[in-house]
Formats: structure tokens, sequence, C-alpha cells
């Protein structure tokens, strides 16, 4: 499950690619508008992924019989 949620926050991070359109300022204010939301949605999804990546890792797990090596 870690990989799964790893490989799903690896594309949205690299959103970068947004940044050099955004700084250009030769966009209609609608345009601008549509390119700042949708980083900020990226980045709540990320955000999402994230917590949702650390519950997965801090959660506790039930141990098997053949792993417990507590019981000899």
């Amino acid at each position: 499950m870690a990989i799964i949620l790893h490989w799903i926050m690896a594309p949205l991070v690299s959103q970068a690619r947004f940044s050099s359109a955004m700084i250009q300022g030769s966009l209609t204010p609608d345009a601008t508008f549509r390119l700042y939301q949708l980083p900020k949605s990226i980045g709540i999804t990320v955000l999402l992924a994230a917590v949702v990546r650390l519950a997965w890792r801090f959660a506790p797990r039930a141990t098997t019989a053949a792993t417990d090596n507590s019981t000899r």
C-alpha cells in the first residue's frame, strides 16, 4: 500500500511546471485564476495522500504466528 501511495504522490508533487506560466504575467485574469486553482487542488490532494500514507505507516499491524517470536 505504501508503494501505491508513493507513486500517487510522485506525479502530483511535480507540479512545478505551472509556476513558469504563473510568473509570466501575460495571461488573462481568468486564466491566471485557473492556473492558481489547479496547484492548490493538487497540493491538497498531496497533503491528504501524505496523511493517509503516514496513517498507514503507523497503524498497528496484526502479527501472525509465524512472525511472532514472543511465544517462544
